[in-house]
């Protein structure tokens, strides 16, 4: 169900462009949203420009681009400008920091006071993309969590992001200012980020690592079942002040996402086993030097793979309409042709 004619035509503010999610949701906006009155991106300052105006160049729903921080409240106040009545879809944040306390500065904070600020401006709705990290872990073996279980963030980075979550609801108010969370896993299509690419190498190679034999149950999200399901959520009624797992419809571990990788490739599967116990290692590593706010990308990676991550996405199919891939296979399928004709992977 979409807005009330009243709230027709609106304008939209997307952070965290370019970027993967809203590049995959800006191709589908012309199509998809056809009341959209402005299309805003805000950039983050520094970006090189050269890498925006290539990024400009392929973009035909875009209407204006603002450059902005989300710890310089004035350039947020700027991005914000007629924007009453308006969506702002925030899909920016930091997830490998120079240190901890940026994660809480960057994710938590400026998330808040970005929504404060859109809340004052009179804007209409406000879209937050978390992750499954913030739901974190079971605690009850290889259960799947669902939006309603208690959070029991694994790491810093969802730590942060769930309390964004919860400073975010306690701004919701029905009707007037609708805060929608959206909590997708690891991405993956296309176009394929460089850390795929180096896995689709390493299992040609026989050099990926897999914990535990890979036995754990987790999460992934097919970047353009994503996009589609974050548009839903622009103007979906029911999603207002509503928390959505945006995932592939069935779990699976990193075995299978490693077992279909290599299927892709044309390859039988060939992997180094390592011990459960590396990940827990990692943990308990990263919270020492956490603690003299310190981060480590290696040990942030690493400490979860021993863990059943997996999340239901069945109330964004009942709500939204989600209607995410049921597998991995297909996607990833996707992914490997994109690199075999960009000449990223010999075959």
């Amino acid at each position: 169900m979409p807005f009330p004619r009243s709230y027709k035509p609106f304008s939209l503010l997307l952070t965290g462009a370019p970027g993967w999610l809203c590049d995959a949701m800006l191709s589908r906006l012309g199509y998809s949203l056809p009341a959209l009155t402005r299309v805003r991106c805000l950039i983050q300052a520094g970006t090189d420009q050269e890498q925006v105006d290539y990024w400009c160049a392929k973009q035909s729903s875009v209407t204006e681009i603002l450059y902005g921080d989300l710890l310089d409240a004035a350039s947020l106040k700027i991005a914000l400008e007629q924007m009453y009545g308006g969506v702002v879809f925030h899909a920016t944040g930091i997830f490998q920091p120079s240190k901890i306390s940026d994660y809480y500065a960057v994710n938590r904070d400026g998330t808040l006071a970005f929504a404060a600020l859109a809340k004052a401006a009179g804007v209409r709705r406000f879209v937050y993309v978390s992750n499954t990290a913030a739901q974190g872990a079971s605690r009850l073996g290889n259960q799947i969590l669902t939006e309603d279980l208690p959070c029991h963030p694994h790491s810093h980075y969802g730590k942060s992001i769930l309390a964004a979550e919860h400073g975010l609801m306690s701004l919701h108010t029905q009707g007037a200012f609708d805060v929608v969370i959206l909590r997708p896993g690891p991405f993956y299509g296309t176009p394929v980020p460089a850390h795929h690419v180096e896995l689709f190498k390493r299992l040609k190679q026989g050099r990926a690592n897999l914990i535990g034999g890979g036995k754990f149950g987790r999460s992934w999200s097919y970047i353009d079942d994503v996009a589609v399901g974050a548009i839903s959520s622009l103007t979906h009624a029911d999603a207002a002040g509503e928390v959505f797992n945006l995932c592939d419809s069935e779990n699976y571990t990193q075995y299978d996402i490693y077992e279909a990788a290599a299927d892709a490739l044309g390859i039988p599967l060939r992997y180094r086993r390592v011990p459960s116990l590396a990940a827990s290692i990692a943990h308990l590593t990263g919270r020492v030097r956490a603690h003299f706010d310190r981060y480590d990308k290696f040990n942030h990676l690493l400490a979860d793979q021993n863990l059943h991550t997996g999340v239901s996405c069945e109330k964004a199919r009942r709500v939204l309409g989600f209607e995410p891939q049921p597998t991995p296979r297909y996607g990833i399928q996707q992914a490997v042709e994109w690199c075999r004709d960009e000449g990223l992977i010999d075959f």
